[in-house]
């Protein structure tokens, strides 16, 4: 084979092959190597090392087939393996790992990144270099989907350096979100002591007391950590409102009544503003047996929301606790005035007529209850409380009769803008006005669809109705 290095470097790889000996794979490695066959000076290279007994050479050829792939081959993934099996006779490498982190920074397999990182973290001594690489590690993990494996390098890293905080930062998070509550706890207390000044210890105090609270760790650490979010940002809604429930549960009522005060200050929306006043109203109801703020706060939260019913029925039971009943009966009064408005705007209403039904029942009002019960069944939402009062005192949907027909009755019902004498004039040419213009209900939009057959309540109930004002035929439709 003199002169022809090819057919040189064939013979010497059979050699190697046939009697296992390296310094066959060793020679020929290199004379690929100088005729530009990098592919297979690199083969052979690792073929060299394989076959050695040597674990000094063993590690030197593949490291050398490991920068044979890089260098010229570009083949980072061959790279990385022989690298790694390089680190794993000397793992104490350092030339092999000064190019294993090269190969990584140029894009490689990152199992093979992280599984090079690990064996060499098993060999370093270097406390900068432990810090730095199983940061890596950790990293690498994540990026594979491997948490466990990254918590595991987190705190190694921690073990290093207690005051590492982007690992502290990433452990808390993924301990949170593996619900592993008390390390997730320490990690943000660890963060909140190494923050530079309050307003970067915030969110680890925020932290703290979600994980308190809501994890049922410690109910009054969740207070004292949303105490320090407070004095950081005096207007933390979410920090208040969570303050506003846990004050109470613990009795402390007069910083109950602080914060609460403060929260229906600052709540943007007016349901938040309206909760924040019934709390305060319990703190100084039930906590500070002050009756006269919790009566000027329930004021207000009616003043806010004059129809909600939950905070109508709330105003009702205090005044009764109280045992002021005139302020209970003025107060259900003005109630039904308010729910009686939506019912001006929107007569088909059924929350307005429910809570009409609540508030006439608390008034003890029961034919006024009855009638709103009535209105509720004609339109299948009477609930058990409606169905009961209707069934006790009359049996069925109680319907007034001929009775509502009675003339005298319009100065109630007619709108106000219906004055007797256009009542009259009404009553005069209606039947002319008809025959002149007769009513069509495709003018309004109203189709076949639209009509409500028989055996509708409100078809049935308007059949029934028609015949007391001289109604000879009917025909219901709904019109939106």
């Amino acid at each position: 084979a003199l002169g022809d290095l090819e057919k040189a470097t064939e013979h010497l790889v059979g050699a190697g092959r046939d009697g296992g000996h390296p310094v066959g794979f060793w020679r020929a490695s290199r004379i690929a190597e100088a005729t530009g066959n990098h592919a297979l000076a690199a083969e052979t290279a690792e073929s060299s090392a394989e076959s050695s007994n040597v674990p000094a050479q063993k590690a030197a050829e593949f490291l050398r087939a490991g920068r044979l792939w890089y260098d010229h081959v570009s083949d980072t993934r061959r790279a990385m393996l022989a690298l790694q099996r390089s680190l794993e006779v000397d793992p104490a490498g350092a030339d092999a790992f000064d190019l294993a982190k090269k190969v990584m920074e140029d894009g490689t397999d990152p199992r093979l990144a992280l599984d090079l990182i690990s064996e060499r973290l098993a060999a370093v001594e270097s406390h900068h270099e432990t810090i730095e690489l199983g940061a890596k590690a950790a990293s690498l993990a994540l990026e594979l989907g491997d948490t466990a494996r990254a918590k595991d390098h987190m705190r190694a890293v921690l073990q290093a350096d207690p005051e590492h905080s982007p690992s502290l930062e990433s452990l808390a998070k993924l301990c949170g979100d593996d619900e592993e509550w008390q390390e997730a706890a320490q990690c943000h207390i660890r963060l909140a002591r190494l923050a530079e000044g309050p307003e970067e210890s915030l969110p680890h105090f925020f932290q703290l007391g979600i994980i308190f609270h809501e994890k049922h760790l410690d109910q009054r650490r969740a207070i004292q950590s949303f105490r320090k979010v407070i004095a950081v940002d005096a207007d933390h809604l979410e920090a208040l409102r969570r303050l506003s429930i846990l004050l109470p549960m613990a009795e402390e009522w007069e910083a109950a009544a602080e914060v609460t005060s403060h929260l229906a200050k600052v709540e943007p929306e007016e349901g938040g503003r309206r909760d924040a006043l019934l709390m305060l109203a319990r703190a100084y109801d039930e906590g500070l047996d002050d009756a006269r703020r919790a009566e000027q706060a329930l004021e207000e939260a009616r003043r806010l929301s004059p129809t909600d019913l939950g905070v109508v029925t709330t105003l009702a039971e205090f005044y009764r606790r109280q045992g002021a009943g005139q302020a209970l009966v003025v107060h259900l009064d003005r109630s039904a005035t308010d729910f009686r408005r939506v019912l001006e705007e929107k007569p088909c209403e059924v929350s307005a007529y429910k809570a009409l039904f609540k508030v006439f029942a608390l008034r003890g009002a029961e034919d006024a209850a009855r009638c709103a019960a009535t209105v509720l069944a004609t339109f299948g939402e009477a609930g058990l409380d409606e169905e009961e009062l209707i069934a006790r005192l009359g049996g069925t949907a109680w319907v007034p009769g001929p009775a509502v027909a009675d003339i005298g009755l319009d100065e109630y019902l007619c709108p106000p803008a219906l004055t007797p004498s256009l009542r009259a004039l009404f009553a005069r040419i209606g039947d002319t006005a008809i025959r002149l213009r007769p009513q069509d209900p495709r003018k309004l939009g109203l189709g076949r669809g639209d009509r409500l057959g028989r055996g509708h309540p409100i078809h049935t109930m308007a059949q029934t109705m028609a015949p007391w004002f001289g109604i000879r035929d009917v025909e219901a439709v709904s019109y939106t």
